[in-house]
């Protein structure tokens, strides 16, 4: 057996009892057991986590909703070409292209890299000018939140 038809049956080796157990599962988190109740955590949107940071007014919230909606609207065709050129990427390796078809491949991919983080700093810097001069003393903890904020079809998703 080849090695890598090992490796993805001990993967699903690995996963399957976990998957097998559903949402519910057993023992501690399900609820299956009285008085075993287990509170989760409500999942926050990333606005209200940035509302809640900065302490933004109802104004500020629409504001920073609307920069980070454009954002999204113009980051959706790149992130798109994005997936597509990682898949052919990986389609060149693995085909056995020659090393100049896969720099083509990697080169596109990260010029496409580039344009997003300069989608996602553009909207940070828009989003600090915002900002009241005390709400912009926490504005390194939105930088670090801004990298990859749209690399799903919605910004706004946990």
């Amino acid at each position: 057996m080849n090695t890598l038809l090992k490796l993805a049956l001990a993967g699903i080796v690995t996963v399957a009892p976990a998957a097998a157990q559903g949402r519910g599962g057993g023992g501690r988190g399900g609820n299956s057991s009285p008085g075993m109740d287990v509170q989760l955590q409500p999942v926050i949107s990333r606005l209200q986590i940035i509302t809640d940071l900065f302490k933004l007014s109802k104004d500020q919230k629409k504001e920073v909703k609307a920069i980070l909606d454009e954002g999204q609207k113009d980051a959706n065709p790149i992130r798109e070409e994005m997936v597509k050129d990682r898949l052919a990427i990986g389609e060149a390796v693995a085909g056995g292209k020659s090393q100049e078809e896969i720099d083509k491949a990697t080169q596109a991919y990260g010029t496409q890299m580039a344009q997003m983080t300069a989608i996602e700093l553009k909207c940070f810097a828009k989003i600090v000018d915002k900002l009241e001069p005390e709400q912009k003393d926490r504005a390194s903890r939105l930088y670090a939140m801004i990298p990859g904020i749209f690399k799903g079809k919605n910004w706004d998703t946990p």
